[in-house]
């Protein structure tokens, strides 16, 4: 199917979907949205050892998630890879869903075993070969929580055990005979929210001293946590307070929310206890997209998508034996009338991702009828 798309429309793919992590170089130019001044903002955080916290929120599919993938990347280059970010898809929370289950099935799965326990035993290294004691107290300088310093010491035992280890500070249910092994009393399954934030804040303190790097922990899709109660919702709530608050200088914290204003976002983002601390400047609408801005965001997409090198003069001269409509290279394979007629298609409220589906099926519905060009029957 590619090698077809590709000979018939110039395309090196068979659809128009941004893959958010494939496509994270690219950025289709915004009206509304002033990416310079994004990326700009956290540097300003990020050169001045603050880090950065920040609310993303707008309309579903507005292109909350690529504009943050794609900031990241410009961070990258831009600060010579001094930052480490993970991007955490907020999982399906139920009603009585805790803090807990967030960082157990989100955070730390993405965090990973490799990458924490690397960083863990990279710590030890740093510190050397140093009396019992002493190690509790260098070790209590970075992590400051007493059972994880006790588990991280555990880690220069002869045999033992990481996986346990990881099982435990991921917050999976551990047995009472595997906890005397790991020196604890009890597993983090039902450990205060505050106390779980402070131990990622640990991690990412930790990321700082040793690796020279700020980790940027970005929690997307976070719209899902408007599900959960209100008797459980006060832990993500306490969490938050203190992931974002202004005097947490370790980890840096971007969020992603779907939500036409602030009041259509779950209540621990409306809070006043989350707004006041992350302050307005921090709070960023990515707003629908107005009409004057789709037909270049168009543009933008088609010549992201185009194969290499493709000869648009002669696919051009093949579609002209199927349509009197009108055809440019840089439209290619749409003709104007078929865009003008997706455009009508839309509501006042359109976003990026209207847009790309909208293509694509007009793309497959072209395909499916061996026409060699996307016209107006196929919108």
């Amino acid at each position: 199917m590619p090698d077809n798309i590709e000979r018939i429309y110039g395309l090196k793919q068979p659809n128009f979907i941004l893959d958010p992590v494939a496509d994270a170089e690219f950025y289709a130019k915004r009206t509304k949205v002033d990416l310079p001044r994004i990326v700009e903002g956290l540097r300003v955080d990020l050169i001045t050892q603050v880090a950065p916290k920040r609310l993303y929120y707008g309309p579903y599919g507005g292109g909350k998630t690529h504009t943050l993938t794609n900031t990241m990347l410009q961070l990258h280059h831009m600060t010579d890879g001094a930052i480490e970010y993970v991007r955490v898809e907020c999982p399906d929370m139920p009603r009585k869903a805790t803090f807990n289950d967030l960082y157990r099935e989100g955070i730390m799965r993405q965090l990973g075993q490799s990458f924490v326990l690397t960083l863990l035993e990279d710590l030890l290294e740093h510190i050397g070969t140093v009396k019992p004691k002493e190690l509790d107290e260098k070790l209590r300088t970075y992590l400051g929580d007493e059972d994880f310093v006790n588990a991280v010491s555990g880690l220069r035992r002869p045999k033992a055990d990481k996986i346990l280890f990881w099982a435990w500070l991921s917050g999976v249910p551990v047995s009472k005979g595997d906890l005397e092994n790991l020196s604890q009393t009890q597993d983090l399954t039902a450990a205060e929210a505050a106390r779980l934030a402070d131990m990622i804040i640990a991690i990412a303190r930790v990321v700082k001293e040793l690796r020279k790097k700020t980790l940027i922990l970005i929690l997307d899709e976070m719209e899902r946590l408007k599900g959960v109660g209100p008797e459980t919702v006060i832990t993500f709530r306490t969490a938050f307070t203190r992931l974002v608050d202004p005097s947490q200088k370790h980890l840096a914290v971007l969020i992603g929310a779907s939500g036409k204003d602030l009041n259509e976002l779950p209540d621990v983002f409306s809070s006043a206890a989350i707004t006041s601390r992350l302050g307005d400047e921090a709070i960023v609408l990515i707003p629908h997209m107005v009409d004057p801005e789709v037909d270049q965001f168009i543009k933008d997409i088609i010549a992201h998508f185009r194969a290499a090198a493709p000869n648009i003069n002669e696919l051009l001269t093949k579609a002209k034996t199927q349509t009197t409509e009108s055809m440019t290279p840089e439209l290619f394979p749409f003709t104007t009338e078929a865009l003008q007629k997706l455009k009508s298609k839309f509501k006042a409220d359109i976003t990026p991702r209207d847009i790309l589906l909208n293509m694509t099926k007009a793309l497959g519905r072209a395909i499916l009828s061996n026409q060699a060009v996307i016209a107006v029957q196929s919108v």
